[in-house]
This record gives C-alpha cells, sequence and structure tokens, in this order.
C-alpha cells in the first residue's frame, strides 16, 4: 500500500484538498485564493489512475464530513464488514479499510471514523489531512496516549514544533507507558536541537529527563508482553537519541556510554555506529572546534520519529466498530 505517496501528483493533489477544505471550513470557499487552489488541482488530477483518484475521492468526501453534526444509529456493524475492516488492518491495506468505515460511519462513534481516518491517512504518509481527522476526533471528545503520540509525529513533520512539544511535555508528564514516553521524548529533543537560544540546554535536559523516565519504566518488567518486540526498536531509538541529547549538553562520556548501550542491542546500527565515532573523535581532541554533524543529528533524528510514529499507529487499538 506503498505505492500512493510515491507519485508525487497523489501528494500534491492531497495536499490542495486539505488547503481547500481548509478555506471553505473557514468561508473562504469562494474566495480569489479558493479559486486559485481549485485550478492548481487540475494538473494532478490528470496524472492520477482509477485508484488514486478513487482514493482522493473519498478523501474529499470523508473531509466534507468534518464539522457536520449527524444523527447516528449507533448500532452493532454486521460481523462480516468487522472481519474484513480488521484484516484490511492487519494487511495495512489503508483504502480499503476507509472504504470500510465510509459504508459504515452512521453506525459508529463520530469520534471513532475521525480517529480511523487519521491513523490510515498518516500511514499513507500524508500528516497534514491525518491531523484534520485527528483534530475532529479531539473535538468530539476522544482522547488517548496513541492518538496523543500519533499527533505529535503527524505535527512534528510537517513542522508544527510548538504544539507538537506542548502535546510532547503533557503525555511525557502524565503518561506511565513507556512506548508512549519515549516517543513524547523524541519529540522533545526534535524541539529542542531547532532552539537555537538560551533555552537549548533546558530543552534538551528536559528531552533526557523524559527519555530516562521512559526507560526506567521499560526496564521494570511491566510491560505487555505483545508490545515488548515493538518497544525494543523504540528502546534502541531512545539510547541514540539520548546520545544526541548528552552530546548537545557537552556530556561526552554519557553521551558515548549510550552509544555503546544501542550497540549492545544492535551491533550493526548505522546511526550508533556514526555518533560514536564522531564522539570519540571530540574525546581525542578534546576540542569544541571539531566538527560536529549537525545535519547527521537533525536528519537522523526526523527519520526516527518517522519509523516510529509508523510502529504506533500499527498498535494503536482497532477502534470498536459499533
Amino acid at each position: 500500500m506503498g505505492r500512493f505517496f510515491h507519485n508525487p501528483s497523489f501528494n500534491e493533489y492531497a495536499t490542495l484538498l486539505g488547503q481547500l477544505h481548509v478555506l471553505m471550513a473557514t468561508g473562504r470557499g469562494e474566495t480569489d485564493e479558493a479559486e486559485d487552489v481549485r485550478e492548481r488541482m487540475d494538473a494532478p488530477w490528470d496524472q492520477l489512475d482509477r485508484e488514486e483518484s478513487r482514493l482522493l475521492r473519498g478523501l474529499s468526501s470523508d473531509l466534507y464530513s468534518i464539522g457536520v453534526a449527524r444523527d447516528r444509529l449507533i448500532e452493532k456493524v454486521e460481523d462480516v464488514e468487522f472481519g474484513l475492516f480488521t484484516d484490511a488492518m492487519s494487511r495495512e491495506d489503508w483504502p480499503t479499510a476507509l472504504d470500510i468505515v465510509r459504508r459504515n460511519e452512521n453506525k459508529m462513534h463520530a469520534a471513532e471514523v475521525a480517529f480511523v481516518r487519521g491513523v490510515c491517512w498518516a500511514r499513507l504518509q500524508q500528516p497534514r489531512i491525518a491531523l484534520h481527522f485527528l483534530d475532529e476526533a479531539y473535538r468530539l471528545g476522544r482522547r488517548d496516549v496513541f492518538q496523543d503520540v500519533l499527533s505529535m509525529t503527524c505535527e512534528v513533520e510537517i513542522g508544527i514544533t510548538d504544539k507538537a512539544a506542548a502535546r510532547a511535555v503533557e503525555v511525557a508528564q502524565e503518561s506511565q507507558h513507556p512506548l508512549v514516553i519515549l516517543r513524547a521524548a523524541t519529540v522533545l529533543l526534535d524541539y529542542a536541537l531547532r532552539t537555537h537560544d538560551d533555552l537549548r540546554a533546558r530543552r534538551v535536559a528536559g528531552a533526557l529527563t523524559a527519555f530516562q523516565k521512559g526507560l526506567a519504566l521499560a526496564n521494570n518488567g511491566l510491560v505487555d508482553p505483545t508490545e515488548r518486540a515493538l518497544l525494543s526498536v523504540e528502546i534502541l531509538n531512545a539510547h541514540i537519541q539520548l546520545a544526541i541529547a548528552y552530546d548537545a549538553l557537552d556530556e561526552l562520556e554519557h553521551a558515548r556510554n549510550s552509544c555503546l548501550a544501542a550497540l549492545d542491542m544492535d551491533p550493526t546500527n548505522e546511526h550508533a555506529l556514526t555518533l560514536l565515532g564522531w564522539l570519540d573523535r571530540r574525546l581525542n581532541a578534546n576540542s569544541r572546534q571539531a566538527e560536529r554533524p549537525d545535519a547527521f543529528r537533525i536528519k537522523q533524528h526526523r527519520s526516527a520519529i518517522m519509523d516510529a510514529g509508523q510502529i504506533l499507529a500499527s498498535i494503536t487499538p482497532q477502534p470498536s466498530l459499533g
């Protein structure tokens, strides 16, 4: 199901459709700005195949449902439909999952409908579109830690770092779920590394504290066995991010130890090996004048956010269709 977001025309049309939705939702659907967006939608539409255009027609319909009050008959969805839905989710067939929800949305809680759509579009690598639906789920009163994490991930991907960081602080403080805390810590570190003022060190230290809390909870043995394998991926990422945080604070020995912890888990991890080499050069030179691989750090960090976001989307509890 990865082919959609490999087509630039699909991505462009989805983005423009989201922009048009915002304009219409704010009473600007008949403005010159909206007309310009509509005109720009023509070219990418002509480059779509039948399956892509069908998926985006469905998206258009789903976006129109945001903010619209509807009378819903909440009842049990037929077993066949529920089975098809869970099968589509397990196969990561997001277009089919979206179709099934659309067929049954009047039988479902509106917040659950919005949440599922947000998950599917996040997995289709359309974070801006996903946020439209995740924000609607919040507005309708739905909230859990996995929804928070998915929202943070999408916000970071599109550069809404202030909002993502505020949500991450709240999650890191309130949650006792190690997977969620480590995800929030990664968002906080990304935010801190973008800071170039006197708050940088304080923000890095805050992210470091969140990583330490998450790792302590992960190591206490109380994790759900079904999440252990997924958590191990997040722990590996956390050790690498801890090394980055310690390096930013010039605590090089701590940074090196975090790299070694990551390599104990994965001896061939490219990111940990690269960072360890950099740290060894710094320690040997004992100089801050050595070239710091900031570009590597940011690239590695943002890549980690996307990977973990995909993992979390895949383990988010499947909604009750009814």
